[in-house]
């Protein structure tokens, strides 16, 4: 007579209840690693093309620099609709592809995240930006950039998380906190504008990656 192995429905379901666990234990963690990635990828695009934009517009007016290339806000609708296909001038709506308003923002502990934004627009992308820009001869710093990669209409509204504010620097780079120090603490817990460049600066000192 042949002899046949095989498991018993006791040892079946114990390794499908192991299974189980590992999973429960696993799977929102991967997910969520997976979501931090898309979110910093989004954001990826958005800085090189800005930066892309700002290089094109200092050499297209043969000038040394932003400010000298005549950069302000007054002239960054006409920046906005040169250098990015599709882009919609939000002005003052709320909603949709465009920047929520600012107490619809939350910081990573739950606070309110507030701030004050001016020119915004959709980009085709889907991605929502805000461009302040207060130039001075005297300064390197030209202003902020806020992005939010994913638009106002979708979740999670979350500053740091698919919300960045970025500095822009005459030269038309982007930048995070002056100084370039790493501070997981106030990235999630920002809320006013000395806060505002930790969550981007984080993100530029760790390569591109959120560890926060």
């Amino acid at each position: 007579m042949k002899k046949f192995i095989g498991f018993t429905l006791a040892e079946v379901l114990v390794t499908l209840g192991i299974i189980g666990v590992v999973s429960a234990l696993t799977v929102p963690s991967l997910m969520n690693n997976h979501q931090k990635k898309v979110f910093v990828t989004q954001l990826h695009k958005v800085y090189n093309e800005f930066q892309q934009a700002f290089a094109q517009e200092i050499s297209d007016n043969y000038a040394v620099d932003l400010y000298e290339a005549g950069l302000n806000n007054s002239t960054v609708y006409n920046f906005m609709n040169k250098h990015f296909k599709g882009v919609v001038s939000c002005s003052y709506k709320y909603d949709g592809a465009c920047l929520k308003n600012s107490g619809s923002y939350k910081n990573m502990n739950g606070g309110s995240f507030s701030y004050t934004w001016s020119n915004s627009y959709a980009l085709a992308d889907g991605a929502a930006v805000a461009l302040y820009l207060s130039p001075s001869v005297y300064s390197t710093w030209m202003g902020t950039l806020t992005v939010d990669v994913n638009g106002g209409g979708k979740g999670p509204n979350i500053y740091g998380r698919d919300l960045f504010v970025m500095s822009v620097y005459k030269d038309g780079t982007l930048k995070g906190y002056p100084g370039g120090s790493t501070n997981y603490s106030a990235c999630k817990s920002a809320y006013s504008d000395s806060s505002y460049y930790y969550c981007f600066q984080n993100i530029l000192n760790d390569g591109w990656d959120m560890k926060y």
